[in-house]
Formats: C-alpha cells, sequence, structure tokens
C-alpha cells in the first residue's frame, strides 16, 4: 500500500476514534450511573450534561469535545498529510462525535467539536488575509444583534453562518483553507436548521401569524428587478418603465380615492386582500414605494440609489419579520416600532452595503450613515410612509457624507 494512503487512511481512522470519545456519556456512567442520552434533551454534548450533571462535568466535557477535532488535525498535521486531508480527519472526529461505534451510533450533534475547528479555521483565515476585518465586524454586528433580538443562539446561527460563507467566498478567494472552513459552517447551519425544528423555534406569534402573512412584504425581494432592468436597459429605458409601473399602480389608488364605491369594492368585498386598513384615505405603500424607486433613481448616482434602494426592499423586510415577531422594547408610544426592529434593519443594511461596496465605488463610511439613517426614519414617528422617506433619506445622507469626505 502506498504510504501516503496508508497515513491517510490511519489519520481519519484516528480522527474518528477521537470524536467517538464521549465525555458526557463516560462521566454520566461514573457519577450518576446513567445514560445522558437518555435524560435531559437526550443529547451527549455540553448543554445536557450541565442540565443533568451540572457545570463542573460540562465544563470538562465542553473543553473535550471542543477540541478533539483539533487534535485529529493536529496528528494528521504531524504525519505530513495535505490540508485537505488534515481537514478530512478533524471531518471524522464530527463523524465520530455522531456516530459513536459503542454507542450504537448515537452520539451528540457534532457542534462543539465544529465550532473548535472553526476558530481555528477563522484565525488562520484572518492571518492571511482570506477573511477581512471589515467582514468579521460586520458579522459580529449581525451576530450580537440577531442575539440580542431573538435571545436564541441556534437562530443567530441560522442568520450569521449562511453570511459567512459569502463573506468568506464573496471575492473568489477559492483555496483550500476557505472552502474547508465553508464546510464547517455549512455543517453548523445545517445543525441549527435540526434545531430550529426539534425545537419549533418558527413558531410565530398570534400578531406576527396576521401580520407576516401578507403577500405584499414577501414581494420587496423582487423589486431587485427593477434595478436589474434599469442596468441592462439604461437610465432612460429604466426611467420610463419604472414610472409607467407607478402610475399603473397609481391609478387604482386615484379612482377609489376619488370614488367611494371603488374604495368600498377593494375594503369591503375584498377584505383588505389588497389593500392595508390604514391605506383606506391614502396611497397605498405598493405605489408609494415605487415612486421612490423612480425618485431615487432619477436624482442620484447609480452606487447610491443601489444602496438606498436595497435599503428600503431588504431592510424594512427584516425590520417587520423580527420586530413583530421578537420586538419587545417599545420605542414610541401608540406605534409599532420596537429596537428589536430597528436593530434588525440597521444589520442587514450593512450586511447588503458590504456586499454592494464590492461592485459598486461606494465606501463603508457612506454605506454605514446612509444604513443607519434609513433605521431612523423607518423607526421615528414621523405621520408620512417609511416607503416614501427611507430611500431618499438614506440616499441624501449617503450623498452629503460623499461630498464631504
Amino acid at each position: 500500500m502506498d504510504s501516503n494512503l496508508f497515513l491517510s487512511i490511519l489519520a481519519i481512522f484516528f480522527g474518528y476514534l477521537l470524536g467517538s470519545v464521549s465525555p458526557s456519556y463516560i462521566l454520566g456512567k461514573i457519577l450518576k450511573k446513567i445514560d445522558i442520552r437518555e435524560h435531559g434533551d437526550g443529547n451527549a454534548g455540553g448543554t445536557n450534561t450541565k442540565r443533568v450533571l451540572g457545570w463542573g462535568p460540562a465544563v470538562v466535557v465542553v473543553i473535550f469535545d471542543l477540541t478533539k477535532g483539533l487534535m485529529a488535525m493536529f496528528i494528521a498535521w504531524k504525519l505530513g498529510l495535505t490540508i485537505p486531508l488534515v481537514y478530512v480527519s478533524g471531518y471524522a472526529a464530527i463523524i465520530g462525535h455522531i456516530f459513536p461505534f459503542y454507542l450504537r451510533f448515537r452520539g451528540g450533534q457534532g457542534a462543539a467539536t465544529a465550532v473548535g475547528m472553526l476558530f481555528f479555521s477563522l484565525g488562520i483565515l484572518l492571518v492571511k488575509g482570506y477573511l477581512p476585518w471589515d467582514a468579521l465586524i460586520i458579522l459580529a454586528i449581525a451576530a450580537l444583534s440577531v442575539f440580542f433580538i431573538t435571545r436564541s443562539g441556534t437562530l443567530t446561527g441560522i442568520v450569521v453562518l449562511p453570511m459567512s460563507v459569502y463573506f468568506i467566498l464573496d471575492r473568489y478567494t477559492i483555496n483550500n483553507f476557505t472552502v474547508c472552513t465553508s464546510l464547517l459552517l455549512i455543517f453548523l447551519f445545517g445543525v441549527q436548521v435540526y434545531q430550529v425544528f426539534k425545537k419549533d423555534l418558527f413558531a410565530l406569534k398570534p400578531k406576527a401569524k396576521q401580520e407576516l402573512v401578507a403577500w405584499r412584504l414577501y414581494m420587496r425581494p423582487f423589486s431587485v428587478l427593477l434595478l436589474l432592468i434599469y442596468w441592462y436597459l439604461g437610465r432612460t429605458a429604466g426611467l420610463w418603465i419604472i414610472g409607467g409601473l407607478v402610475v399603473l399602480v397609481a391609478i387604482p389608488d386615484i379612482l377609489r380615492l376619488l370614488l367611494p364605491n371603488v374604495n368600498k369594492f377593494f375594503f369591503i368585498k375584498l377584505k383588505n386582500k389588497v389593500y392595508k386598513k390604514k391605506e383606506r384615505r391614502s396611497f397605498s405603500s405598493i405605489t408609494l414605494f415605487l415612486f421612490s424607486y423612480f425618485i431615487v433613481l432619477l436624482l442620484f448616482s447609480w452606487p447610491i440609489a443601489v444602496v438606498a434602494l436595497l435599503y428600503l426592499s431588504f431592510g424594512d423586510m427584516a425590520s417587520k419579520i423580527f420586530g413583530i415577531q421578537f420586538g419587545r422594547t417599545h420605542l414610541f408610544p401608540k406605534t409599532h416600532k420596537d429596537l428589536e426592529g430597528a436593530l434588525a434593519y440597521v444589520s442587514i443594511c450593512l450586511a447588503i452595503g458590504y456586499l454592494a461596496s464590492h461592485y459598486l465605488p461606494i465606501d463603508m463610511l457612506t454605506i454605514a450613515v446612509g444604513a443607519v439613517v434609513a433605521a431612523i426614519v423607518e423607526t421615528l414617528p414621523l405621520g408620512v410612509d417609511d416607503n416614501l422617506t427611507v430611500a431618499l433619506s438614506s440616499a441624501a445622507s449617503m450623498f452629503i457624507i460623499g461630498k464631504i469626505f
């Protein structure tokens, strides 16, 4: 047998054996003579160990589970194997943790082992410049914001882990370290998705069930198509098309505002399925949203307009989803505006702005100012529909910052 092949198989085998060592199971047998998998949430991991055995054993379990993947990688490295095989040995430790042979292949979830390997990998990416510090700052802001909003590490992972994969690969730095790190992130994302469905963390509150089913909310991301049309056809044709859409959706608004019977048809016969109750005596948010697209593209440069309109499309959506479902810190009386919704708005805007900066000539200071202004304008009870004010205010602030600096 080829020596390299033999060493590879040996390293992977040792990785699996290391991973299959379950300190939570062993400590459960020693301390309480129980199978920890039959107690608590049934998981042979640190959290369940703390719940069943206490803090001391839990610390031992967490330390060992965090490091056994790294130990497997170290053995493979000392054997002189290539970087991909070093990581494969670590992956084998994760598999061993999940499927230990002596426990009938029923172990833990492998998250702690993957996290230990992930921290090591992120350190390498930072040192080698594959993960810029500005990307890490954006990810940290997103993680802290989502955790504060949801009070859930699982939901935080659902949001931040896919962002991390994109941020690592978005500059086309495809190499052994970035790919292997991305695989760890994808695995951890899968674990979080499993937890979400296991614990039914997506269960909506009664208020959220009523307000988050509106079809118009989920149409917002499709407005990106308007930017693509504008970019592909050019300024003149793009403005004509978007202006035509504004007129098209404004006509029913004008008719129902001028003719009471038309208004009754939309709000009584159709039972508010097209327009919201608050729009009975005003232009709809659809009309104002498209009008904002037209005005911003007309008045501002392409980079500023794109970023401001992406804030309008995705920031408002994130604010509503997180604010309605998790909002608890009301900022203004008699309004539905919450601190949690505002934080979600800023976080998603910063992430979108950061990605946009890789394709558009716009700097992070301008992006950050635009994001904060957009969130503030959306949150303040100004008495004017935020579909009209957010993009214009954000674009104007970015224009001013660009002139000053």
